[in-house]
């Protein structure tokens, strides 16, 4: 399981969360293991606001965070990424198995795909 966490100033660290580890691991807030943010995917606190045929974005209600899953049949699946506001900062994470170029990748477009979400909100 690969994890990357971190405050959006440039830089992202990636690591291997060691599975003794990865229970104290959390990413915006809920527990950084693919099942529960699943089950968290079926919550009413999200709403999903934007789905291509690779990637779908939920937004939490409660707290604003996005969420941004790969869709099955992509070569990232199962992988999540989320973004909040953690004070003055912008927290962001990673939750990635597949390769680490392909992981990259989805980060990539997972950031994107949450900008873009972000600026049709805003207008």
């Amino acid at each position: 399981m690969r994890v990357a966490c971190g405050l959006l100033t440039g830089l992202v660290l990636i690591g291997s969360a060691a599975s003794a580890g990865a229970e104290d691991t959390s990413m915006c807030g809920r527990k950084a293991d693919m099942v529960d943010l699943i089950l968290h995917m079926q919550s009413e606190a999200l709403e999903k606001v934007w789905t291509d045929n690779k990637l779908f974005v939920y937004r939490d209600r409660t707290d604003g965070t996005q969420w941004v899953f790969s869709m099955p049949k992509t070569t990232v699946h199962p992988a999540a990424a989320c973004r909040r506001k953690a004070g003055d900062k912008m927290e962001a994470a990673l939750l990635c198995g597949a390769g680490e170029k392909a992981c990259e990748s989805f980060q990539v477009q997972a950031a994107e795909r949450m900008d873009k979400v972000e600026a049709s909100a805003s207008e």
